[in-house]
Parts: structure tokens; C-alpha cells; sequence
């Protein structure tokens, strides 16, 4: 898990590009143990990465630095809709 975002407000079309991501909505601890997005960087090999896009009923109650499993309890019954791209890297 590289990126753990959520409560991006519903008008919000698209994210600025920046380093550790965008100071849009709260960042979620990633598996790296920090708030935000860390990027790829395989030591080798062909990696999957999977990027999935949630629109829930509400907000979730949850602070900044909360970890995956639970954002993922909190959406449980509040998700709409979801969509999701998957890209391969290979170095």
C-alpha cells in the first residue's frame, strides 16, 4: 500500500502533483509507516500496481496517519461507487 487518501472533498476533480501527495482531504498511514502517497521503486522485476478510486455516502471519521485495514473497516456500507487502474513497472 503506497497511498491511503480519504475525505477528499466531493467537487474535487483532480489532485496537484507533489511530493509525499496533495494536501487534499486526510492522508492515511501507507506501508512505508508515513502519512501519504510513497512512490514505486521495485528492486526488480515486473510490479503491479493497483490504484482504486472510491466514492462514499459520507465522510469518514477517521484521523490523519490511520492505516489501510482501517480506513477499508470505516468505508465498509458508505461505498457508491469504486473504479480502479492497474499499471506494471519493470526495472
Amino acid at each position: 500500500i503506497h497511498w491511503v487518501q480519504f475525505n477528499v472533498p466531493p467537487g474535487v476533480t483532480e489532485l496537484p502533483e507533489t511530493v509525499g501527495g496533495p494536501d487534499i482531504g486526510v492522508k492515511g498511514r501507507n506501508y512505508f509507516y508515513q502519512p501519504g502517497y510513497g512512490g514505486p521503486c521495485p528492486p526488480g522485476g515486473t510490479h503491479r500496481y493497483e490504484f482504486t478510486l472510491y466514492a462514499l455516502d459520507s465522510m469518514l471519521p477517521l484521523e490523519t496517519n490511520t492505516s489501510y485495514e482501517k480506513v477499508v473497516a470505516a468505508m465498509e456500507g458508505h461505498i457508491l461507487e469504486q473504479v480502479s487502474l492497474i499499471g506494471l513497472s519493470s526495472k
